[in-house]
């Protein structure tokens, strides 16, 4: 309500939602005898700007709780805050029922108004019953002559008034079956007397339990019970009719209505996913037995806009859609695009490998929602694991674009990735979904890679942990954009990372396109300060906010221990209803006795709910990490490294756990421990003796029968590689990887090796090693590209991680858009050591192109390539290497004579953390940053390096440069020699220089700096030893020469 200039009396204002001002707005007239509850609002508290005088009100329950800029007085009201006015209270209303506002037998509010401020004719309440109510039970606390008005929208009467909870029931049955379904009403009297009620239902299949009673205010619960026996599939509609002929308001009447559908059994009685989906009615539930679910029909799965139920049998661990996507091949697990509305509800999957298809978004044809794709669409997606797959522009895991707002809750949503926004989910284009009791975590994207949020987007995250996602560039837990409106309540942001705004960030993405950002009860690392805002936009910091490490029971398990500052510390008003267990199932609003409550219950002794996706209970409960375990070793080879896990108690008291195991090659010690508090480590030693090569499983079974969670089961995989030879017997080096298993070892012959197969080589994803038999000098992969007919040498871009080796090669000639020699792109995160990467050419990254991907490169030489001779108007960018949204190392490298058309002669790096050490980074020509350009955020670490006989027109060493100079960096140089004639630094934007125990030419400001010429044995040659007075030592003749 806003602008309002007279007198609001009797009015129930409740649950309403605006980004500013809960309840009321720009008021100047009086509000009298109101009751204002549970309205939420971003900012401005439940009253903002109002004037006149508040009278004989409840203000309950609202949040903010309190008024902002008012001048507005309060008197005989019932508030949530101390005022001082005459009259007021702060007391709990006692209020009929959490979402029915009448006040019942023994509230504070009875006869503790102000007659003298009650409109002269005004003599009935909102439901047309008589103000002025003496209740001889109740000590009058108001002003005036008895009978005193009471406080609120309604007055309290003396005679019986049923109340009930809830107003509409639905239940579901099995079509010709004999399965109940129970729920419960519950029936009090909110007035004087005793209220004697009864029961009686209008049809044959609805049975109320006990079907009378009487209550003088107390709560009176009936079970209700339907009997679908004998009833075909179908909606049928009933009412029940509660009933006192003395009541006031007797009878009434609650419409009941019952679904009757079929179960389809997968695959029973249909062999896949989609044909039962194909043969439903709305209501129908499909119920999918253990399994692994792939190819047609168990992926790409439509629900065609029907109203159904499609759930595992036994849960996600054992029900799995693996959707075999890749960008080849792209496929998804669902597709909602028909109008499902909530009724549509997946519950209970594994949903992995997928890739999303092409949409038809942005006006293009992109791939996005790598798992469930929402447009339009509203289902509700339940106790489902979203892990492992890739949307390459939009959403790894979810997307809800186009007006879709579906529930998402008690899902764990894990190592996800996009390329641009929204590892794990991404909201876009109008899209209002709630999103509860989730685990967002480990997932990777450019912007927001836990969750992104852009165009006029609205979602609820409610009681979700959000950590360890990695956002490239903006919002590593979150990250929001153009006029959103994220609101995060009960929620725990922790770990992420990203190169602004580690857990949050806020974006103007273009002129005028600002968004506003709202969080409340929360724990965030780094609290308010730690949160990037941008131009133009506004964050919402509500009260109950913390920054104080939650007490994981490990670093990547999320069970909160006790002493947690998590628990007790929400707002219960917050959590949706009917939201009463966590993501693992266990009863929300546990009242740990010793924690102090700092959140907020709004019902007097109700305990508060924790942050966080998990509700600590003092009782046994397990941790373990990790909770997959995996092994690599070469057949006949030495066994593979040992491996530990942790064992701990996350709830009250000691485990006293057994590990239980039937695997002839793995052996665990101890097999049986104490934990109390401190973790117990494992330790699991392979024995590969005997065993040929291939994958190997086993699962640990770790239990204690008195932990709520226990068993908890550990995943164990053992790869046994073998030797693969090139060129006998296979004759390129692609043709050894595409049939190379996990873990094998494929050894490359001496000579040099040209066409396909032997360049654009692609590792696949694969954990292997590739390797010459003799070193670079003597293995050469020659690219032969040219303009017309462009190659490069390897391509990592299916997120190989650091099980993936490429080493002892050297790569010549290529010639590509991206990288002439080694293109890492898409989250590939491999080693590449002791090559030798010279005379590429390329648009980016003449030598090495590094996309979203953190490689390791060691002991490699990266020499004489160029950005440059393309026909193509664009910048060319790191003659040597090309780093961008990337965190790559660079261990004991030469990059040398690397030249770059305009910016950085040896490395370009933007938004990128880049760590070189004990490198070579000497004789590079660019425009700008001979030795590195560093543009946009970055924050390089430099650390015992050489720069010299580099040259540019601006920053022969090292450039700094952003958009509009409003990104600067920030570099940390240490041990490094800087030594080229003059014009070392160039710093276009204000970046942040740190630079100490370092020789830099000219001189720098820096502890332990100097400006000495450091004395290399030959320069002009390319030696950059250092002379000493002994001379130089020779580590090959072992003598000083």
């Amino acid at each position: 309500m806003a602008g309002c200039h007279g007198t609001i009396v009797n009015c129930l204002i409740s649950n309403n939602a605006a980004d500013s001002v809960g309840a009321v707005n720009n008021c100047d007239g009086n509000i009298i005898n109101c009751t204002i509850v549970s309205n939420r609002a971003n900012a401005d508290g439940v009253l903002n700007n109002c004037d006149g005088a508040v009278v004989n009100c409840i203000i309950w329950g609202n949040r903010p709780a309190t008024p902002y800029d008012c001048t507005a007085s309060f008197g005989y009201c019932c508030l949530e805050w101390v005022d001082a006015g005459a009259g007021n209270i702060n007391a709990d209303p006692n209020f009929a029922f959490e979402d029915d506002y009448h006040i019942i037998s023994g509230s504070p509010c009875i006869d503790a108004g102000d007659n003298t401020v009650v409109p002269f004719g005004l003599v009935v309440d909102l439901e047309g019953n008589s103000r002025f109510l003496n209740d001889p039970c109740t000590l009058d606390t108001g002003n005036g002559s008895a009978p005193i008005v009471d406080m609120g929208a309604y007055e309290h009467t003396l005679i019986p008034w049923i109340f009930y909870w809830k107003k509409e029931y639905e239940f579901f049955g099995v079509a010709g079956g004999n399965k109940s379904e129970e729920q419960k009403i519950l029936i009090r009297n909110r007035s004087g007397g005793t209220l004697n009620w009864q029961i009686s239902e209008r049809c044959s299949w609805l049975l109320a339990d006990p079907c009378e009673g009487s209550s003088e205010g107390e709560i009176d619960e009936v079970k209700l019970k339907v009997d679908p026996t004998g009833l075909t599939r179908g909606i049928y509609d009933s009412e029940m009719v509660i009933s006192d002929s003395y009541a006031v308001n007797s009878p009434q009447i609650l419409p009941i209505r019952l679904c009757v559908y079929h179960e389809l059994y997968i695959p029973a009685e249909y062999e896949t996913i989609q044909a039962a989906i194909d043969d439903a009615n709305d209501y129908d539930r499909i119920i999918v037995a253990d399994g692994v679910y792939q190819g047609h029909g168990n992926r790409d799965i439509d629900f065609k806009g029907k109203s159904i139920t499609v759930r595992s049998e036994n849960g996600p661990e054992v029900c799995i859609i693996d959707c075999e996507g890749d960008e080849s091949d792209p496929h998804r697990g669902f597709r909602f695009h028909r109008g499902e509305n909530n009724y549509a509800t997946l519950d209970g999957f594994t949903i992995t490998n997928g890739w999303g298809p092409g949409e038809s978004l942005n006006d293009d044809v992109i791939s996005a929602g790598g798992a469930i794709f929402c447009e339009g669409s509203s289902p509700t997606i339940t106790n489902c694991i979203i892990i492992g797959n890739s949307g390459h522009y939009f959403a790894g895991g979810i997307l809800c674009t186009s007006n879709s707002s579906p529930t998402i809750s008690n899902c764990i949503i894990s190592h996800n990735t996009s390329y641009l926004w929204g590892g794990g989910i991404y909201i876009r284009h109008d899209c209002n979904p709630n999103i509860i009791n989730c685990m967002i975590i480990n997932n990777r994207a450019v912007y927001g890679g836990g969750v992104g949020c852009t165009n006029r987007s609205k979602p609820r995250i409610i009681n979700c942990t959000i950590c360890n996602n990695v956002g490239y560039f903006g919002g590593g837990g979150f990250c929001s954009a153009i006029e959103s409106n994220p609101q995060i309540n009960n929620s725990i942001l922790w770990g992420n990372t990203s190169r602004i705004g580690n857990e949050i960030s806020l974006v103007e993405w273009g002129k005028d396109q600002k968004t506003s950002f709202s969080i409340s009860y929360s724990d965030i690392r780094g609290g308010k300060e730690a949160v990037d805002v941008d131009y133009n936009c506004k964050l919402n910091w509500g009260v109950g906010n913390i920054d104080t490490y939650p007490h994981f029971a490990f670093d990547n398990d999320y069970h909160i221990r006790g002493g947690s500052p998590c628990i007790d510390a929400g707002d219960n008003l917050a959590v949706p209803a009917g939201v009463a267990r966590d993501i693992e199932g266990i009863g929300r609003f546990y009242d740990d006795p010793c924690m102090v409550d700092t959140g907020i219950s709004g019902v007097l002794g109700k305990a508060v709910v924790d942050m966080g996706a998990y509700e600590y209970v003092p009782e046994k409960r397990m941790a373990v990490f990790p909770i997959r375990l995996e092994f690599f070793a070469d057949q006949d080879g030495p066994k593979p490294q040992d491996q530990t896990l942790s064992i701990d108690s996350a709830g009250a008291g000691s485990l006293q756990w057994l590990i239980s195991e039937n695997c002839s090659w793995l052996k665990v010690t101890p097999m049986k421990g104490r934990s109390n508090g401190e973790p117990v480590i494992a330790t699991l030693k392979v024995d590969t003796s005997g065993l040929i090569h291939g994958d190997y499983n086993s699962e640990l079974k770790i239990s204690d029968p008195c932990a709520i969670n226990s068993p908890q089961t550990v995943q164990v995989k053992l790869y046994i590689g073998k030797k693969l030879y090139v060129t006998s017997p296979y004759l390129t080096i692609q043709a050894a990887i595409d049939a190379a298993d996990e873990g094998d070892t494929i050894i490359v012959a001496d000579g040099t090796y040209t066409g396909d197969g032997n360049r654009d080589i692609t590792f696949r994803g694969k954990a292997i090693t590739v390797r010459s038999e003799n070193g670079p000098g003597n293995c050469i992969v020659d690219c032969e590209g040219s303009e017309g007919d462009r190659h490069n040498g390897f391509l990592f871009k299916n997120f190989e991680d650091n099980n993936s080796l490429l080493s002892g090669f050297t790569i010549i000639n290529g010639y590509a858009y991206f990288s002439g020699g080694i293109y890492c792109g898409k989250y590939s995160s491999m080693e590449i050591s002791n090559c030798i990467i010279r005379g590429n050419t390329s648009i980016e990254g003449g030598g090495i192109y590094i996309y979203i991907s953190n490689p390791t490169i060691i002991n490699c030489t990266i020499e004489g390539n160029e950005t440059g001779n393309f026909n193509v108007a664009n910048y060319f960018l790191g003659g040597g290497i090309r780093c961008i949204y990337s965190n790559p190392i660079i261990i004991n490298s030469n990059i040398i004579r690397n030249k770059s058309q305009d910016y950085g002669g040896g490395l370009y790096c933007s938004q990128s953390e880049l760590t070189i050490i004990n490198c070579i980074i000497c004789d590079n020509t660019a425009a700008v940053g001979g030795g590195m350009y560093v543009r946009c955020w970055s924050k390089p670490k430099v650390i015992n390096c050489t720069f010299s006989g580099n040259s540019a027109v601006n920053g022969k060493i090292l450039a700094f440069d952003s958009l509009w100079q409003h990104c600067p960096s920030n570099i940390i140089v240490t041990n490094g020699i800087l030594w080229d004639g003059d014009d070392e630094i160039w710093n276009n934007d204000n970046s942040k220089i740190m630079i100490t125990y370092s020789d830099v030419q000219g001189g720098w400001p820096g502890e332990g700096n100097i400006n000495i010429d450091p004395n290399f044995v030959d320069e002009a040659g390319g030696d950059y030893h250092l002379r000493s007075a002994a001379g130089r030592w020779d580590p090959n003749q072992m003598v000083w020469v």
